[in-house]
């Protein structure tokens, strides 16, 4: 699990810091007063390494199984998956939308739906998430945890983990004056 966690703060460091810097950047307008990614980091990130560390337990138990089923297209598994997805998202105020195409695959033509969320749908940075859940029609039952399992879970962790920190950058940005 220590991959998983060194992976999972990267990645809240990577998406939180990017999104701090470019909504700071363009409200201040004297260079010397810019915040930088890495003091971002250290003080909204670093902070909350105990609250990510801990959540171990609660990925492997609660935010990993609900993926843990066969999702091929147009299966009830991916239904079910895309449902729990987008209540997740829909429940922290985060803009969910599909977008379905039909392709050809060994079996015939499949109904593909990709969901993209976004938080702050109408701000002009914003943080949009997409992860591919679904897995592969054959061998029958394939499940694909590492495929697309668990960079969802990740992703969903991610989210509740950091939403009420994303949020109080907005109202934040919101506030200042340009």
């Amino acid at each position: 699990m220590e991959t998983f966690n060194r992976r999972f703060i990267l990645l809240a460091i990577w998406v939180i810091c990017d999104t701090a810097a470019a909504s700071h950047h363009k409200s201040v307008k004297d260079n010397s007063t810019r915040i930088t990614c890495s003091s971002f980091a250290k003080k909204h990130v670093y902070t909350h390494l105990d609250t990510l560390l801990a959540n171990e337990d609660n990925f492997m138990s609660k935010e990993l199984p609900p993926f843990l089923v066969s999702r091929p297209p147009d299966s009830n598994g991916i239904s079910e998956v895309r449902k729990h997805i987008k209540s997740t998202l829909k429940s922290l105020n985060w803009a969910v939308e599909r977008d379905i195409s039909k392709q050809l695959t060994v079996l015939g033509f499949k109904r593909f739906v990709n969901i993209i969320a976004t938080h702050n749908y109408f701000a002009p940075k914003r943080i949009v998430l997409a992860c591919h859940y679904d897995s592969k029609l054959l061998p029958l039952g394939f499940v694909g945890a590492m495929d697309s399992a668990v960079p969802c879970a990740i992703l969903l962790q991610f989210v509740k983990t950091f939403n009420t920190i994303l949020d109080q950058m907005r109202s934040v940005s919101h506030n200042e004056k340009p």
